[in-house]
């Protein structure tokens, strides 16, 4: 009864260990690596007797002391050459030995086909490995028929042990190997779709009649060649001779780009912009070339202001000719800073030459427009002030720009001044006016107004994220780089 408990119980183990080893996940379906229940049911089985012998009938010429009724032939006994015929019951334990080579024997042959599968993807193994499949698979054979003791003792333990352990090893590492590379790949698939759209976004620009600098369309085009030839890759080792290490470094170099061109995409409505002031201001030419030739029938004349006001605009469409023949050349960003340091950082000094034509034209509101200027002006001031800005350089243009306003009042109300005193001074006073209005926009923290600033941010480039799956792999391509 006792007997019958242990074997229900050996049998229930290795049930529960049969099932363990059946239900892991796809990755990890089988193990090669014996367990310690098996090989302590190894030695047990080595250590005890093996079996019952129920001996036949009595044959003629044999010993009848070995009839029926007779006690039962224990261990090497049963292996002894005049052994008489009969019914071997092998050991109970021998069976779940049985069971383990069958299974051993089929987890050998999963384990053949991944490496066959493997060595058709170009995986690396252990050039020993089918030496050691073969070895291990006639220990299974012999553990799958043995019906004794006998059949187990040429058997190494040990050696069976360490075979089985290097096996497993050869299967995880296999299995690894596979994993990362489908990762790899489905990575891949990710990171085609995010240069595809970043690709047409470019196309986009290039339709505008926009040219996109030279180093991100080469840094596409290595980026998209590295993709194609990675997705050709059998194995880590392809890929990453293939460049797949060099596809972050691309990634970031695009990402690097984006502000750059997210500001190209701003310079169609920024052209749109600069046109129509330069029209405004070619308008404005002609009108102060008329003011300006009927004061000169009045015998005053103020022909050199017109002739700073004329050069003014002259330069400024030659900054932006130069800004836009940058743009063809794939230099956006100079273009962009040739308009705000040479177009529209220059706007108000050329403009002071109009006002100043226009004033001349209207001295008789000169007085109520310089106070209501002037007005503004200390408002400003104050309300800086009220914020704790140090405002004493702006005050003292203030104060400069205020005197040289009284001075020309002064001089109307004489009735006696030289126009041309006039419209010299009218010229200083306002350099002293766009010099004073350049502060407070400093102190305020306020800037020209640039067409491509204004607006809401757009961002018709996403940013390329290296997708999860080529994240986990990319540390082998780092790791190997530096090997």
């Amino acid at each position: 009864m006792l007997q019958n408990k242990k074997i229900l119980f050996l049998s229930v183990a290795l049930l529960v260990f049969g099932i363990t080893l059946g239900t892991p996940e796809p990755s990890q379906a089988f193990s090669l690596k014996l367990s310690d229940y098996f090989k302590s049911l190894w030695q047990e089985v080595l250590a005890e007797e093996v079996g019952e012998f129920t001996p036949g009938p009595i044959d003629e010429g044999k010993d009848p002391t070995l009839g029926a009724g007779q006690p039962p032939l224990m261990g090497e006994d049963l292996l002894k050459k005049d052994a008489p015929s009969g019914d071997f019951k092998p050991l109970p334990k021998l069976k779940p030995l049985n069971n383990f080579g069958r299974q051993m024997n089929g987890d050998i042959k999963r384990l053949d086909t991944l490496i066959k599968n493997g060595e058709r993807q170009g995986l690396k193994m252990p050039v020993d490995t089918k030496n050691k499949i073969q070895k291990l698979q006639k220990t299974a054979d012999d553990l799958e028929k043995a019906n004794s003791p006998a059949d187990l003792e040429g058997i190494d333990l040990t050696e069976t042990d360490d075979t089985a352990r290097q096996l497993d090893e050869t299967k995880r590492d296999l299995e690894n190997q596979t994993r990362q590379l489908q990762g790899l790949l489905r990575g891949i698939k990710g990171m085609e779709q995010q240069l595809a759209q970043f690709k047409k976004q470019l196309a986009k620009l290039s339709k505008q009649g926009l040219t996109v600098p030279s180093s991100i369309n080469d840094t596409v085009t290595k980026a998209g060649a590295i993709i194609a030839a990675v997705k050709s890759a059998k194995n880590l080792d392809e890929a990453e001779s293939a460049g797949a290490g060099d596809l972050q470094d691309l990634f970031q170099t695009l990402n690097e780009s984006r502000q750059e061109l997210e500001l190209l995409t701003r310079w169609p409505q920024t052209v749109k912009q600069v046109d129509k002031q330069l029209a405004q201001l070619d308008r404005a030419l002609k009108k102060a070339k008329i003011s300006v030739d009927k004061l000169a029938k009045k015998e005053i004349d103020i022909s050199a202001i017109y002739a700073k006001f004329e050069e003014g605009v002259k330069t400024l469409k030659a900054s932006y000719a130069t800004a836009k023949q940058q743009m063809e050349s794939g230099s956006g960003e100079e273009a962009f800073q040739t308009l705000e340091d040479e177009v529209f950082g220059n706007m108000e000094d050329i403009l002071q030459y109009q006002r100043t034509i226009e004033m001349m034209t209207n001295l008789g509101r000169f007085t109520s427009d310089f106070k209501t200027a002037m007005s503004k002006f200390d408002r400003t001031l104050k309300a800086l002030e009220k914020k704790k800005i140090d405002v004493s350089g702006a005050r003292d243009l203030y104060v400069q720009a205020k005197a040289k306003g009284d001075e020309i009042i002064a001089l109307l109300k004489s009735g006696t001044a030289d126009q041309e005193d006039v419209a010299a001074a009218l010229e200083e006073l306002e350099g002293l006016k766009v010099d004073l209005m350049e502060s407070l926009q400093e102190l305020a923290g306020d800037t020209v107004a640039l067409p491509w600033k204004q607006g809401k941010p757009t961002q018709q480039f996403g940013e390329l994220q290296p997708p999860t799956d080529f994240l986990k792999v990319a540390p082998h391509f780092q790791d190997n780089s530096t090997q």
